[in-house]
């Protein structure tokens, strides 16, 4: 009966030390392959954010590039607005200096005329 009982024991041992390396044998390679696929897909993630970081700072700078051009054409604009103006209070100052000499013209005429009649 002892003997009976010990080789019941030692059945029971054996079997527990076969179901756990069983179970190391099934689980390691499960869990290496998650590991490693974790790993992967963190790495796929950190490069997509930088790719998207890089894409970021790229819309950022050539945002600023566009509102810069913006503000050189809308200050270019501005001058040449202030020219156009200029350049049509000097055109009004000749009609009148021009006006002004044909009216001191006709009076210089109509004096002539008078003094030689």
């Amino acid at each position: 009966m002892m003997v009976a009982g010990v080789v019941v024991m030692l059945k029971i041992v054996v079997s527990g030390v076969v179901m756990f390396v069983g179970r190391i044998v099934v689980m390691l390679p499960v869990s290496v392959v998650t590991f490693v696929f974790g790993v992967k897909m963190t790495s796929d993630l950190v490069v997509f954010n930088l790719v998207m970081s890089v894409g970021d700072v790229v819309m950022f700078v050539s945002d600023t590039v566009v509102k810069l051009n913006v503000v050189v054409f809308a200050i270019v604009m501005f001058v040449v607005g202030i020219v156009v103006a200029v350049a049509a209070e000097v055109l009004s100052v000749g009609v009148l200096v021009v006006m002004l000499d044909v009216e001191v013209g006709g009076v210089v005429m109509f004096v002539e005329s008078i003094v030689v009649i």
